[in-house]
């Protein structure tokens, strides 16, 4: 009960008891989709399947190839 000094307290319809949604922190670097159990990894990148993880190596030219391998090879040392 609110006395007269002090403001009434009102409450919002807020629901408390749902939990939040799920938040998809990781997707797939080629479609997109969201990650399973089953993570597909080329430096650094993020793949759902190894269809799509194949897809993104032959989309890359030579040059940027050469540039991955350097970077593997500096981070192996």
């Amino acid at each position: 009960m609110a006395s007269e000094n002090s403001p009434a307290i009102t409450y919002t319809n807020c629901d408390y008891s749902r939990p939040e949604p799920d938040i998809v922190k990781y997707r797939c670097d080629y479609c997109g989709g969201h990650l399973g159990l089953n993570v597909y990894r080329y430096y650094r990148m993020r793949f759902c399947c190894k269809i799509h993880m194949s897809d993104y190596k032959q989309r890359l030219t030579m040059e940027t190839r050469v540039k991955i391998r350097q970077l593997e090879l500096l981070a192996s040392t």
